[in-house]
């Protein structure tokens, strides 16, 4: 039996709220939370439910600044770790350039963070002034 489209939505903000609540270079959790956020949006697609056009504006708005924030984490992460030479690189940044290589990497993020940005303009939001 499917789940109400009511439970989906409390689980897919309960997802959200985790995910902004973790830190941006906590890529282990980060890429968990990732997942189960594609599982919860993928049992709506399966039951013909527009998920996102369930969720609140805010709530699009804020997984779109945590997406944002992860995004520039990473970009900064593997540009420490591909630095000149590896000069001053640990193994802690290679371990996290390498978690950040998974499959929910920057081009993940980049496709989420478009996605978003679409849903907010066809709601009509100007994304540059709801983030200042």
């Amino acid at each position: 039996m499917s789940r109400s489209v009511d439970d989906i939505v409390s689980d897919l903000a309960q997802v959200t709220d985790a995910l902004i609540a973790t830190e941006a270079d906590d890529f282990a959790v980060l890429f968990r939370l990732l997942e189960r956020q594609d599982e919860l949006r993928s049992e709506a697609r399966q039951d013909g439910i527009d998920i996102d056009g369930q969720r609140p504006t805010n709530d699009i708005l804020a997984e779109l600044a945590w997406a944002m924030r992860c995004r520039d984490v990473l970009i900064h992460r593997k540009s420490l770790v591909s630095g000149p030479q590896g000069h001053g690189v640990s193994g802690k940044m290679v371990e996290l350039s390498s978690d950040a290589d998974r499959p929910r990497g920057l081009e993940t993020l980049n496709v989420q963070i478009s996605s978003l940005q679409s849903l907010l303009l066809n709601r009509g939001i100007d994304i540059e002034a709801a983030s200042t």
